[in-house]
């Protein structure tokens, strides 16, 4: 000890005469270098570990989007922004499942004359039809009604009914609606459709 306090001593030769320098080094001063150089270190482990943290976050951010992007493209109709035929085939199967005790009918959808639209007033206004035509279906689309593009002017969905009155009731509805809802009326176009229906319950 020096001065009251332990030391940690080097000796260094000096390759003369034998001759060594001798330094010494307080404790404390020893002890507060190494403190300095854990807390260094620690800093160093801790920014490291946060970027590698948010680089994983970002990097899962990416894949999920992209994963949301490549469902919506596989199971959308970007026309009209509804789910498409291989969509609608899986939500109905999961339907069936779901509500076994459910009468339940299958629909198909068809625009009369729709080529005419395109021919007489193009292929834009052709598709604002259909997309007013979707938006239609869209306002029955619950949890246990759905419906899907599934050709240039075709749609075909699925809807719980009690009596086949209510599908013609509801079918006389949407061609009112239809009519009401032109998206052409400016030019004086009548936009009508015709509808099949399959009972599903009726020839299980």
């Amino acid at each position: 000890s020096l001065d009251g306090q332990h030391h940690s001593a080097a000796m260094q030769p000096l390759g003369v005469n034998n001759w060594f320098i001798r330094r010494l080094v307080p404790y404390s001063s020893r002890d507060a270098y190494y403190k300095r150089t854990s807390v260094g270190i620690s800093l160093l482990i801790f920014t490291a570990s946060l970027i590698f943290v948010l680089l994983m976050y970002r990097q899962f951010r990416i894949m999920a989007k992209n994963r949301t992007d490549l469902e919506y493209l596989a199971y959308t109709d970007l026309l009209t922004e509804a789910r498409n035929y291989p969509k609608f085939l899986l939500d109905a199967q999961k339907l069936l499942a779901e509500y076994p005790g459910k009468n339940y009918a299958i629909w198909s959808f068809d625009v009369k004359s729709f080529s005419r639209v395109n021919e007489l007033y193009g292929n834009a206004a052709g598709d604002v039809v259909i997309r007013h035509i979707a938006s239609l279906f869209a306002e029955d689309d619950t949890k246990d009604a759905i419906f899907c593009r599934n050709s240039a002017d075709q749609f075909t969905g699925m809807r719980p009914y009690g009596e086949r009155d209510d599908l013609c009731q509801w079918f006389a509805g949407l061609l009112d609606a239809v009519a009401k809802r032109d998206a052409v009326a400016e030019s004086q176009v009548h936009i009508d459709g015709v509808m099949g229906i399959y009972c599903i319950n009726e020839f299980r």
